[in-house]
Formats: C-alpha cells, structure tokens, sequence
C-alpha cells in the first residue's frame, strides 16, 4: 500500500509539473502564476522528478532539454530566495526579466500595441513607432507609484535596446543622442538589476550597456571603447560557458569587437586581443549554437582580419574575406537583409583596400567591389535604410573616382553622379562631416575631369597641328 501511495504522489506530482511547464506556452507570467498557486513544487521532489525528465529527454530534444533547464533554475533560485511568493517573483525577473511579473492593465494595453508591430518583421519600418509607445509606457511607469521597478527597469532595457539597433537615424546629430539615451536607458536598468539581487538580468544589461558603448565609440570619446571592454567583462561573471553557452559566446565574441576599436592602449596589441577573443568563440561553438550567433562570430572575426596590421596584408585579407563568405552562408538576403547588405559592403571595401599594384587586376579588384556595393543598394532601399543608402552610394563614387582603366572622363562623371547622390541625405545639417567629405571628393572630381578635358583638348589640338604642316 506504501508502494501505490507514493507512486499516486509522484504521479500527481509529474502532472502538476507537466502543467506547470505547459503553462510556460501562455507566457512567463502564466508559468509564474501557476507556481505561486502551487507553491507544493518547490519541494526537492520536484527538482529530481524534473531530472529524471531532463535524463530521459535530453538527446531527444535538445529544446525541450533547455526549458526543463530553465525550470529547474527556477526552483533552485526560489528556495535559495526563501521560498515564498516574494521569492518566486524574483526567481522569475531574474530569468526572464521584469515582464514576469503582473502588469497594470493600461501597461497591457502598451505591450500589446508594441508586440504586433514587432509580429510584422519588418523593424526598418516600425522601429520609430515603437520606441515612440515605450517612451510613453516607460514615462507613465514612472508616474505611476505602485509600479514595481523591475518592470520600469525592463522598459528601459527594452527601450535602450531598440535605440541602438536597426537603421541608423536620419541626422547624425539625432544618431548620437539615441546613443545616449540607450547608454542612459541601460544605466538606469542596472541600478534596479543589481548584481546581488537580480545577477542574470544583471548580465544581460551589462551586455546591452556594452553594445550601445561599442555602437557610441565610432564617434565619441576615445575611452568609450574601453567602458565597453569593461561591460563585457562585467557580464563573463555570471555567464560561465558551462551554465550560459550562447550567452557566453554572445559577450567574447563582443568583446573581442570591443577590443578591436578600442583607443586606450597599444593598437597592434588590442586588435590581437580581440581576434584572440573571436577565435575562442569560434573554438565553442556546438551543435546547439544559433546559426545566426555563429554568422555574428565570423563577421566579427573578418572585422578583425580586416584591420589586422601584423602578418602579411594579403593573408589578413584572404582571411577577413573567407569569415564573410562563412557569415554569408547564414545571413541570407531574404531572411536577413540588414546583415547580408553589410556583408556585400565588408566585401567591395576589402577589394578596394586590397594592396595591388597592376593596373589591370586593380581595376578588376574595383569591379568586383562595385558590385558587390551594388547588391548592397539593393537591400538597402532609401525607404527602409535611408543613411546606409547614402554610404553605399558614396562608396561606389568612390571606386569610379579610383578606377585606373576604362574611359576616365566617363568613370569621372559616374563619381560625380553617385557624389551628389549621396549629398541629398548628407546635407550640411544632418551629416556635416559627411557632407563636407563628400563635398570635397566632388570638387577633385570636377578639377579631375576639367583637367582632362583640357589635356584632351590639348592633344587634339596638337594633332591637328601636326596633320596641317604635314599636309602644307
């Protein structure tokens, strides 16, 4: 009788659990209601009933595997944190972030407007109308006393976030202070996700914070490429390669891009820094990892090669070029435009870097580059990707400008078409370094192709002086 009572315990308690895991489909905020009425399985029962599941399923279904994981994960913390109803809601935000927790009905209201606009797929188009419904949840959050801080500090993450990714904004001026804000955004998140309290949100707004740094150190301070470094560094304490794999080759393969623009230091060091981070990444990668992690590896590591100045030039390049074949194979130009734009654009700029000194394979090495700028443009559409337009456009001028072979006075004509092109977005109000850039390339391109004309002119006039003696 003992027998069958405790195997009538430990089906129910299998069913609670598979009800429980089940409930995770409608949402971590259903899964965490369930657990709070059911608090019976936070007892150590459940924990090894659950691995005997993660036994019996772990080849099967590598996802499957992970949820259990993650459950797990959640009654350890649970009892770590006391067990109460307290501890679970922390358990939760700690796993899965502010959104776990219940949220104010005019709070739903918001999150249901932003999630099907991010149903569409299409971010280059709806990006400006979601930041601009967060900003306004995140204000009325903020007003509002009884919201629990752990959700104002998921609306900032989520705001910071969107601020740096995507397009780029259509002045620089309005680039850089989305930056800022997201730097700002992110801080304020990292106040409320402390280390002590909240470690795993801890480390994923370390990352954040890193990225928009790395994104901010094109154009700010010198030492922002180090205050990257540092955030990097802050989320590898808690993300171990054992417990948080993705995450952990998520934050080296970053780092080792922070290394590479990094300014405090010596340059040769710093970028054989970063590549050796890359390289460890790369070392890591299973099965398991997202393909799309995996294409992020190799585009960081032709970033690397790209610029590397010790070793030979043309091996740098050859190995640059071979990790954006490698990214290409996964970042296709349906599914991920974005990526596969900036791929064909790393491609034509290591052709037209490429060190060669015959005219005849130069010229080719240009061609091959303008059409990779081509493919390019053609993802990049004004519409959806108005500033990236505007740099392709002004890298093709380029290669016209630089073109040793062909009909020069044509190829100089082509630079200036692109040249102006690109000057109706690079104004001297939205782009002013842009602009007075371009501006200058067209000006020696119209002195070039004067120039020319002049000599041309000059020759023919010659030649028919040279026919009238003959003649005479």
């Amino acid at each position: 009788m003992q027998t069958d009572s405790n195997f009538l315990l430990r089906f129910d308690l299998f069913q609670q659990l598979v009800m429980w895991m089940s409930s995770g489909l409608h949402g971590e905020r259903c899964s965490r209601q369930y657990l709070e009425k059911n608090r019976n399985l936070i007892e150590d029962d459940t924990e090894k009933e659950l691995e005997r599941l993660i036994s019996a399923h772990a080849e099967e279904t590598p996802e499957m595997k992970e949820k259990m994981d993650k459950h797990r994960m959640l009654l350890q913390e649970t009892r770590k944190r006391g067990g109460t109803i307290q501890a679970i809601r922390e358990a939760y935000v700690n796993l899965y972030g502010g959104f776990a927790l219940d949220l104010p009905p005019w709070l739903e209201s918001f999150q249901i407007q932003w999630e099907g606009l991010q149903q569409l797929h299409r971010p280059e188009r709806t990006r400006r109308r979601i930041i601009s419904i967060l900003r306004e949840a995140l204000a009325q959050a903020q007003r509002e006393c009884h919201t629990d801080p752990a959700i104002i500090a998921e609306l900032h993450n989520q705001l910071g976030q969107l601020l740096v990714q995507g397009p780029q904004m259509v002045t620089q001026l309005a680039q850089i202070k989305a930056l800022e804000e997201a730097i700002l955004h992110h801080q304020q998140a990292s106040n409320i996700y402390t280390m002590a309290r909240y470690p795993l949100q801890y480390a994923k707004t370390q990352i954040y914070l890193g990225q928009a740094y790395l994104q901010y150190a094109n154009g700010g301070p010198c030492t922002i490429g180090q205050r990257a470094i540092e955030s990097f560094q802050e989320a590898l304490k808690i993300y171990t390669f054992d417990l948080f794999p993705e995450q952990w080759l998520q934050t080296y393969t970053y780092l080792g891009s922070a290394y590479i623009l990094t300014q405090v230091g010596d340059r040769n060091d710093n970028i054989e820094t970063g590549i050796m981070y890359q390289k460890k990444a790369l070392e890591h990668i299973t099965e398991q990892t997202p393909r799309t992690l995996q294409a992020m590896i190799f585009l960081h590591l032709g970033d690397a090669y790209r610029v590397r100045t010790i070793g030979k030039r043309k091996e740098n390049h050859s190995a640059a070029r071979n990790y954006y074949y490698a990214a290409l194979r996964i970042f296709t130009k349906t599914e991920h435009p974005y990526e596969w734009g900036l791929l064909h654009s790393r491609l034509a700029a290591l052709k037209e870097e490429y060190p060669e000194r015959n005219h005849e394979k130069r010229d080719k090495n240009l061609q091959y580059a303008l059409v990779c700028y081509e493919e390019a443009l053609s993802v990049y559409t004004p519409d959806t990707y108005l500033v990236e337009h505007a740099a392709v456009l002004r890298h093709i001028a380029d290669i016209h400008f630089l073109r040793p072979r062909g009909d020069r006075i044509s190829n100089l004509e082509q630079a200036a078409l692109h040249y102006r092109r690109a000057l109706s977005v690079f104004t001297s109000n939205t782009f002013p370094a842009d602009y007075r850039q371009t501006l200058l390339k067209l000006a020696e391109t119209s002195r070039m192709k004067q120039n020319l004309i002049k000599q041309q002119g000059e020759a023919q006039a010659l030649s028919s002086s040279e026919i009238s003696k003959d003649c005479g």
